[in-house]
Parts: C-alpha cells; structure tokens; sequence
C-alpha cells in the first residue's frame, strides 16, 4: 500500500519524489505535518503500526531495503532502523507486529553449474547461514525466496530464511507465504508448493505438495479457513 490512515493522520508514499507525507486530519480539514526522505532505492510500499512506519524500497532490482521510523511525535519523525536483503522485493505482511518481507534472488549461471560459484544471498551485507537455507529434493529453476522477519517496535531481526531452487512465485495469505513453480512429471506439468508458515516472529516450512497443471499467478490462489484453492490450467491430452 501507499496510503495509510490511523484515523488522525493519513500517510502517503509519493514514489515520484521518495517522500512520505504525514497529514493530519481534523473533520474536513487537513495539515500537512511532515515529510520523511525514504533515502536509497526506489520506495515500494509503507506499513503503519501504533507509533512506528515502515517503508520496503528496491535499489538497482538487486537488494530490498526495510527502514523503520518512530512517528510518536508525527511533526518529527525519528528514522530508527535499516535492514536489507538480497534481492528483489515481492511482498510484506505485518501479523502481531512483526514484519514479514519476502524477495526473489536471481542465481546467475554461467555453463554447467557445476563451474558456476553460487552466491549466497545476504542479510545486512552478510551472507545467510547454511542452516537457514531450504532446498527441495527437485529444483524447477535458478533462484533463491529470501524471507526476514524484523520486530516493527526495535527493528531487530527475529528470523530469515531463504528457500532455493523455486520458481520466483509467491502468494501471501494472512499468516503463510506460499512458493510455487512449474516442474515437468509424466510428461505433463504440474506445480510444486512450499507453505511457510509466519508466526511469533518465526519462518517455517511446515508443508509441500504437487498438484496437476499450471498455476497462472498469484490470483489463482485463495486460503479460507484453513483450506487452500488453487485454480490450475492442465493441457489436454494429445495437444501440442
């Protein structure tokens, strides 16, 4: 989103100028109040919580910033934190004050992979432990699913996590993000999905299946009281 509201004041990304407005609302009335800089990057998307906003911005398609500021007192915003990760920013999602920000990594492959050095993706400059990187039995294709999870309130990290090999498809749902991608079986098509759960500050892959046919994109997905709906394409059979 780039407008947000807490009944008092509405906040307002202006990508154009990579400022974001906060203005005070008062019946029919409105006041500019202040303006916050987002800095490097192209600014995405804000988040507002109690006293604390949040922008995610893109620089150069290669790394996603997260930049949290205190607003308690809204004519003087305070910048707080900064947390960066590879790659490119995808979504967010903000459940009981943590901020869940998921990115797609490109791995670039140079011949066989075998001579190829892969880079890890990194976290603040740093490259992610092994221990926090998931990889799947069959991989669908080049790329690493970065996922951080940051406390709104301190900016501190609480978890990270980076899934490889899955085709840079997400979905996210209240309190899961789900990875898909195509993968050839029996000479037909089918999807392959990771769940990752999103709670108390925590990333976990908690669940996976295939299903037949091809997903179109994210709107193909719905979750509802704990069920997943999935609507897919499958070819008929004997066409090219």
């Amino acid at each position: 989103d780039i407008v947000k509201t807490d009944g008092k004041y509405i906040y307002s990304l202006d990508r154009s100028s990579k400022r974001i407005h906060i203005t005070a609302v008062d019946g029919d009335k409105l006041q500019s109040v202040s303006a916050i800089n987002t800095g490097e990057g192209m600014p995405k998307e804000i988040l507002v919580r109690g006293d604390r906003l949040a922008v995610i911005s893109v620089a150069d398609a290669s790394k996603t910033i997260i930049r949290i500021y205190g607003i308690s007192d809204r004519t003087s915003p305070e910048f707080l934190a900064e947390r960066t990760q590879s790659g490119e920013y995808v979504t967010v999602r903000e459940i009981g004050g943590i901020i869940y920000c998921a990115s797609i990594c490109g791995i670039p492959l140079y011949g066989h992979i075998e001579d190829t050095d892969i880079g890890l993706p990194q976290i603040n400059g740093s490259d992610i432990d092994c221990g926090s990187i998931l990889i799947p039995e069959e991989a669908q294709c080049a790329s690493f699913s970065v996922i951080t999870a940051l406390d709104f309130e301190t900016g501190s990290e609480t978890d990270r996590l980076a899934f490889a090999g899955v085709a840079a498809n997400i979905f996210a749902a209240e309190g899961n993000i789900y990875l898909y991608g195509r993968k050839s079986a029996n000479d037909e098509t089918h999807t392959a999905i990771y769940r990752i759960a999103l709670e108390n500050g925590k990333t976990v892959q908690n669940g996976e299946a295939e299903i037949p046919g091809v997903v179109k994109d994210q709107f193909s997905f719905d979750e509802s009281e704990g069920r997943l709906r999935i609507a897919t394409t499958r070819r008929a059979a004997g066409t090219a």
